[in-house]
């Protein structure tokens, strides 16, 4: 039986502070909870059941997204269907997981036939216009932020038997590391554990349930250049259509369930190229908006004196949302972290939740003895609260190595309410360390990963269920092979620009980029050169780029403008989100006003004017969300009053290119060939973690003739330091130009490991297309 079971962490240790949603207000559950069950933690039914002793409950019918990406800027359109099945009126409230940083901008409700466009107001008079028009029996749509990534939604007076659409929109930026676009849509939200000090904890409750509702999701990729790889690591994907303009794809399946976060993955066909500008002018009266992404300079070759011995410090959470597959993927991160440090690292491990604990009193190198005690230690799971702030603190304040570059990696699902706890213990014992996050959910909580690791000047990444635990490790050590690029300096080389955001130019690692919004005046639209400084090591690096903001606005992006206003209120809402006051906050709500932008201050309202039907509805109804395909609400572990909050772990398909209608395709490489010092399984696991792009080649020509199957022989070369100096077709069964095409460009865009005492690595390698 799926219990239908509030995720009660905002109980807290003593009777007297708990409170669990749910207690004091009528909520409805799911349609599996019979009225003679036993209450478990937050439940409370509501109304008569039927002659089986079952209740009906609200359905979430389903979620439609459509997202185009163009100048690197997504644009996201989300419609949900919801309707209600119960014999009496009643509002509906649902915890919505939106990307981290998504600058949502419009809202729209539709019902018997009326179309109703939402407007921002101040929260405050937002919420008083939502409960007047409730009061009064209309229909009404509310859209409240929470965290950055975390929204409320709620529509009042959902008449029996009616159907209601909501349709939100948004812009946000598609991330860009190592030449690679991604976009990720979180699909469902993990609980949330909120210690007694959080205010807002039950604005971050949801039930779960498994209810049927499903989600389709497609995107168009419209960078007018082909698109040279795409793949999914999370869900099966298929192409729709595909040019020279770009691509578009959908789930192969048409819908999935909402349990796991959607990641697509690709790259660009075309020159590479060091800096872009995209920019808008909406008002002619105005100043314009840009959006500038930069590549940074290399440092070239450094010195072994220039690389810092290094101390890094394993965090890992094992509150009980890890438990299971989370904490399996925890263990197995540091594991084989252990096993690629240098000779000259050293380590220590440490977890946390009731309490912290560490393995060493200090740091030790990395021998078999003491990889072998870190091993032990890590196989005791205690499963307790996410005192997560303890944890970081211990970590942050422990002894450092003399002349060590001190890193701490953060292992967890970010399951926690505290961000803003936790981001400001970071940046106040920050010192000379540096804090990287690595998400080890099928759903992680990315803002908080992302502040943590903002905060304290590092860098967040993420492993994706089904995925080799070894290429998330591989991206970290990638990014602190070489120093940041810190101190960073921006000459605009003439150009009258004014509030650059963020103010604060962020360090960059490895494979990262530095991309800034801001405003210029129209007066001069000359183009000019635009420097971009600072140190990587004790070395001052630059790099100049020509930057033509007239040309930009040849092809103008709106969203540009409505990226600024996010980026500006971030900026200003500082390190404690939701809490600014005075001038400051005033600031923020003239700029969320101005763009439409739902803030913590702000909020999307759309009221039906027309009278209402049914009468004003009593009843709440608490819209449940899936659980996360690796935790489960099976088990059952009380906080305080008793609220339940429920653990376990599944796990979730790695992700497949899969032609829309088809099965899915095999790419087998074999029998390669080696002349030089580079281990054979070393090639063979970059050439794996690369496959994903490689099927999308034989993917797209797949479409065009289903019949498409062969033998292709490549030969390349390694260079020196790792990279592809060449590729080529030896001989080909195939028959396909373009997809032998496309395979050399994701060969040439490889990188491997360094040859052992320099010099070439000539390989030769073949792969097999079938489709299935």
């Amino acid at each position: 039986m799926i219990v239908g079971l509030v995720a009660a962490l905002a109980a807290v240790s003593s009777p007297a502070q708990a409170r669990v949603p749910g207690w004091d207000d009528p909520v409805l559950y799911p349609p599996e909870v019979s009225a003679s069950d036993d209450v478990v933690g937050g439940e409370l039914r509501v109304g008569e059941a039927d002659a089986s002793g079952v209740q009906n409950t609200l359905v979430l019918e389903h979620t439609s997204v459509y997202a185009e990406v163009s100048a690197g800027i997504v644009d996201v359109t989300m419609t949900q269907w919801f309707s209600n099945p119960y014999d009496v009126p009643i509002e509906a409230t649902y915890l919505l997981p939106l990307p981290e940083g998504a600058a949502v901008n419009r809202m729209r409700l539709t019902c018997g036939g009326r179309v109703v466009d939402g407007f921002v107001a101040e929260r405050g008079e937002a919420r008083a216009i939502y409960e007047a028009a409730k009061a009064d029996g209309r229909k009404a749509a509310l859209l409240e932020e929470t965290r950055n990534n975390l929204f409320r939604q709620s529509i009042s007076n959902l008449c029996p038997g009616e159907e209601v659409e909501i349709e939100i929109g948004w812009v946000e930026q598609a991330a860009l590391e190592d030449s690679v676009y991604s976009w990720t849509l979180p699909l469902t939200v993990g609980p949330r554990f909120s210690p007694p000090w959080v205010e807002d904890a039950a604005e971050l409750v949801t039930p779960y349930a498994d209810d049927g509702r499903r989600v389709d999701v497609s995107v168009a990729i419209e960078e007018g250049m082909p698109v040279e790889g795409l793949w999914s690591d999370t869900h099966d994907i298929g192409v729709v259509d595909e040019g020279a303009w770009g691509a578009e794809v959908a789930f192969a399946a048409d819908v999935e369930i909402p349990n796991r976060d959607f990641a697509l993955d690709w790259t660009l066909g075309g020159e590479s190229v060091r800096a872009a500008v995209v920019a808008a002018w909406p008002d002619p009266d105005d100043d314009g908006y840009f959006a500038l992404t930069v590549e940074p300079p290399g440092a070239g070759e450094l010195d072994p004196g220039e690389l810092r011995p290094r101390e890094l410090v394993f965090l890992i959470d094992e509150s009980c949302s890890m438990s299971g597959e989370p904490y399996e993927v925890a263990k197995a991160a540091v594991t084989q972290a252990l096993r690629d440090m240098r000779p000259s690292d050293t380590f220590n491990v440490m977890r946390f939740s009731d309490d912290t604990a560490s393995l060493f009193l200090e740091s030790q190198p990395s021998t078999r003895d003491t990889r072998a005690s870190a091993t032990a230690w890590l196989e005791h799971f205690d499963s307790g609260a996410t005192y997560m702030e303890n944890g970081l603190r211990a970590a942050l304040s422990g002894p450092a190595r003399p002349n060590s570059m001190r890193l701490i990696l953060l292992l967890t699902d970010g399951f926690v309410g505290d961000d803003d706890m936790i981001a400001s213990v970071v940046r106040e014992n920050l010192g000379n360390n540096r804090v990287f996050a690595l998400g080890v959910s099928s759903s992680p909580n990315r803002s908080l990963l992302a502040r943590v690791a903002e905060m304290g000047r590092g860098a967040v990444l993420y492993h994706r269920p089904g995925t080799s635990v070894k290429r998330a490790v591989d991206t970290f050590y990638q990014r602190i092979a070489r120093p940041a690029f810190t101190d960073v300096v921006i000459d605009w080389g003439g150009l009258d620009v004014d509030e650059v955001y963020p103010s604060r130019t962020p360090d960059l690692w490895a494979g990262q980029v530095l991309r800034v919004v801001g405003r210029f005046s129209t007066e001069n639209l000359d183009s000019a050169d635009v420097v971009v400084s600072g140190y990587v090591g004790r070395r001052r690096v630059s790099l100049a780029a020509t930057v033509d903001l007239a040309g930009a606005l040849d092809d103008p992006h709106a969203g540009v403008a409505t990226l600024w206003a996010r980026r500006k209120v971030a900026d200003l809402d500082g390190a404690n989100p939701g809490h600014a006051t005075g001038i400051r906050r005033d600031e923020i709500v003239d700029v969320a006003l101005e763009h439409s932008l739902v803030t913590r201050y702000t909020s999307l309202v759309a009221v039906d004017e027309a009278p209402g039907t049914c009468g004003p509805g009593g009843v709440t109804v608490e819209v449940p969300n899936e659980a996360p395909s690796d935790m489960s609400t099976a088990g059952l572990l009380g906080y305080g009053s008793g609220g339940g909050y429920g653990v376990g772990y599944g796990l979730a398909g790695g992700g497949r290119y899969a032609y829309r209608g088809r099965a899915s395709i095999g790419v087998v490489a074999s029998e390669p060939m080696i002349l030089g010092s580079i281990d054979h399984s070393l090639i063979d696991a970059v050439i794996k973690r690369n496959l994903a792009p490689i099927r999308y080649c034989y993917q797209r020509e797949l479409q065009k003739n289903p019949a498409l199957a062969g033998k292709v022989q490549t030969k390349f070369v390694v260079a020196a330091d790792g990279s592809v100096a060449s590729a080529e077709v030896r001989s080909s069964t195939l028959g396909s130009p373009e997809a032998e095409a496309c395979l050399l460009g994701v060969l040439r865009r490889m990188a491997f490991p360094a040859p052992a005492g320099g010099g070439i690595v000539v390989v030769t390698y073949p792969f097999v297309f079938a489709g299935e």
